[in-house]
């Protein structure tokens, strides 16, 4: 390799081949190994300082996991009753459950009854939900008390 001759083996910190030669001359930008060393680890820290608190904040707001919140009984008796009326008042016409029992929890869920009576018959309903309120199944039932006639 001639002096002034580029050689193509060779990489420059600027980014481009240039001659050993050349590499010191005037109004030409060059930086050195630890300048470049030390921008890096600053650029490191940055990313690090700002990316922990963005993906805990992200994991934070995620909606992968869904949060249960358990019912106490008086709140799942509440959300009973509410949706046992709210039944009685479609099929019936009446919202008879008032001074609501409190529901109970069995097998990993709500359920709640009560039995009212209405008119000349009695209003049931069962209820059962999910232990945070989720996929309620209402049952409203009439129950006639009028005596049976004979038939002759």
């Amino acid at each position: 390799m001639l002096i002034g001759e580029p050689n193509k083996n060779h990489w420059s910190e600027c980014g481009r081949a240039a001659s050993v030669a050349n590499s010191e001359a005037l109004g030409r930008p060059h930086r050195s190994v630890p300048a470049l060393a030390a921008a890096s680890t600053t650029f490191e820290i940055m990313k690090t300082r700002y990316l922990i608190p963005l993906a805990l904040a992200l994991l934070g707001c995620s909606s992968t996991t869904p949060r249960t919140t358990t019912l106490t009984a008086e709140q799942a008796g509440a959300v009973a009753q509410r949706l046992a009326n709210e039944k009685a008042q479609t099929l019936f016409h009446c919202q008879p459950f008032r001074n609501r029992p409190p529901a109970e929890f069995v097998q990993g869920h709500w359920t709640w009854y009560d039995l009212r009576g209405q008119g000349s018959g009695d209003v049931e309903a069962t209820v059962e939900f999910e232990a945070n309120g989720a996929k309620p199944k209402t049952s409203v039932v009439w129950l006639e008390s009028r005596p049976i006639s004979r038939l002759p």
